[in-house]
């Protein structure tokens, strides 16, 4: 089967034919159709904990079909058979079944981009009714989900803040009430756009806009 296969330490994948994976004791075969591109395959690509035995398929998490044709979420794959290929295994208890009307590129974003953003204001922050919220790198995967389920959870206001002012623009038809480009002017525009002080932040870019909005945040005994 064709899967794109690293075979040396921090090195790049490259497409190759490798053997088909068989299942494992804990682990079943799906047939991918997507396959998920995380920051979570680029740390253990580089090895930042301690990289798997070369070669190996990467890929953390996808969407395809099981044995009797069940179409299925997987998102903790059985290395060194990854989602970047026709086939993987991932472990059975993470697998989910998902419905039809739901697209490989949704079912995919609900997955660790929709659990990341779901728990950092939930489990994380305890979101509460009616908090002003800001969501600084909004116009990534994990930000642009969070902006949408800020309103779900029942904020009261909701700031969005990104550096892609097509994504900006898009997410003001998905619940931002303001959005906020990070530009060499993003101090004074985040004051602005506090409007007396954020509740709530959820911060994934560091460096200079976490400082800025340290100074316009709410500070909560």
């Amino acid at each position: 089967m064709r899967a794109a296969v690293i075979t040396r330490a921090r090195g790049a994948p490259a497409l190759q034919e490798v053997d088909e994976p068989r299942p494992t004791e804990h682990g079943t075969v799906v047939t991918v159709t997507a396959a998920g591109v995380n920051p979570h395959d680029l740390v253990v690509a580089v090895g930042v904990n301690q990289p798997p035995p070369v070669p190996y398929v990467p890929g953390s998490e996808g969407v395809g079909t099981v044995g009797d044709g069940t179409r299925v979420y997987f998102g903790r794959t059985h290395l060194p058979h990854g989602s970047f290929a026709e086939r993987a295994v991932t472990l059975a208890d993470s697998v989910q079944e998902i419905p039809d009307a739901l697209a490989d590129g949704a079912a995919l974003a609900i997955g660790v981009a929709g659990i990341s953003a779901w728990l950092s204001l939930t489990w994380k922050a305890g979101l509460r009714q009616g908090e002003q919220v800001l969501v600084l790198g909004a116009t990534g995967g994990v930000g642009r989900i969070a902006v949408q389920a800020v309103k779900v959870l029942g904020a009261g206001r909701v700031v969005a803040a990104g550096r892609n002012p097509a994504v900006l623009d898009a997410l003001k038809e998905r619940g931002a009430d303001e959005v906020v480009r990070l530009d060499d002017d993003c101090p004074a525009a985040l004051r602005k756009s506090s409007q007396g002080g954020f509740d709530l932040v959820v911060e994934m870019l560091y460096g200079a806009p976490m400082l800025a909005v340290m100074k316009v945040s709410t500070v909560h005994g």
